[in-house]
């Protein structure tokens, strides 16, 4: 297939207000599509902003009253095969920004958010009692017209819950990450659920094939054989504490973080200074959530992919072809979409894994 054809195939696809927009798709000049654990995905993209009439007449494309591009409009980008494309970004339109250069032709980059834009803006003081993490994923999309989708796992601790001048998003990530669990935006459904059962979609990535470049590390300078976290009860007038016991550790086999350091340096344990625990309920989840996280960070792969748009945060993506002691299966935590005109739709990821493999 020539380069240019091929080039064409893979070009990503514009939605403006729910309509395609074939003449933006043929003057898209880059795209940056960009996820990560913690929801609000954005998006750059960037036009060519000059057009020619049958009659002759040119001028700037972006102009006039029928200009689609308009601040605050719902905007989707979609990748991969033309015949049966797949929605990477969903959000609206929050900058425009033009640009004359010295030489080509005028460009204008469209900014824009995903669902989530509204909480980052929003900030508020409020108490939820007796509330669990679910509830609080809940109330913050009942908050911004969002449609909860939550999985097993978030129904406890029940705690209270204190927002102090902080934005929804915030708040939200906050609550979540001391249960070790993640929300995204998809359209307008809020995801939540706990990081290590992550199985958004499941790939499998060859070097060299479709895995263009990789660069993976084992490293034990941030992890413990295990994780206390302590506190005080104000009903019962007791202390509490709680050890990690059990952590979720996502995909992946071998062996891992805290049976080496059990085995090679006596283990290392790390406590939780920063967060008091109210009931021994919250010891218990933050320390399980602390060590479950730590350990998935245990080894971690930087890669470059084959554009493909089923790699997103939450993937379960299998490395093969590297070396032995890292293939596995790993957990992807960010995703960045790139498309322009000299190196085609690729995919940049961060990934995770709790283990090293054979000959670890």
């Amino acid at each position: 297939m020539p380069r240019d054809e091929a080039l064409s195939n893979l070009r990503p696809t514009v939605r403006i207000r729910g309509l395609e927009m074939p003449v933006l798709d043929r003057a898209i000049l880059a795209m940056t599509a960009r996820e990560q654990v913690g929801g609000l995905a954005s998006l750059e993209l960037t036009l060519v902003d000059w057009s020619s009439a049958p009659d002759g007449r040119a001028g700037y494309a972006a102009a006039g009253s029928d200009n689609p591009l308009k601040l605050g409009a719902p905007i989707e980008i979609y990748c991969g095969d033309v015949r049966s494309p797949q929605q990477i970004f969903a959000g609206r339109i929050t900058a425009l920004e033009a640009e004359s250069p010295r030489q080509g032709p005028p460009r204008i980059t469209i900014l824009a958010e995903d669902a989530l834009f509204p909480a980052r803006r929003i900030r508020r003081r409020r108490l939820f009692e007796d509330a669990s993490p679910a509830d609080i994923v809940r109330a913050v999309a009942q908050d911004h017209g969002l449609t909860p989708e939550i999985r097993d796992g978030l129904d406890a601790p029940l705690a209270a819950w204190a927002q102090v001048d902080e934005t929804d998003l915030a708040f939200l990530r906050r609550v979540l990450a001391s249960v070790d669990a993640d929300a995204q935006a998809v359209a307008q459904t809020l995801q939540a659920g706990p990081r290590a059962r992550d199985r958004r979609t499941e790939r499998e990535l060859a070097y060299p094939r479709d895995l263009l470049r990789v660069r993976i590390t084992a490293d034990l300078a941030r992890q413990a054989a295990e994780t206390t976290a302590a506190g005080f009860d104000p009903l019962t007038g007791e202390a509490v504490s709680a050890t990690s016991a059990d952590p979720e550790l996502g995909p992946g086999e071998g062996r891992g973080a805290a049976d080496i350091l059990a085995a090679e340096f006596e283990g290392w344990q790390a406590h939780l200074g920063d967060l008091g625990a109210l009931s021994q309920a919250e010891a218990d989840a933050l320390a399980r959530a602390a060590q479950g996280a730590s350990a998935r960070g245990f080894v971690t792969a930087d890669g470059l992919a084959m554009g493909d748009p089923g790699i997103r945060v939450g993937s379960r993506v299998a490395l093969v072809g590297v070396n032995p002691m890292f293939e596995n299966a790993y957990c992807v935590t960010s995703a960045i979409h790139r498309f322009d005109r000299e190196d085609g739709y690729v995919t940049e990821f961060i990934a995770e894994c709790a283990y090293l493999g054979a000959g670890a």
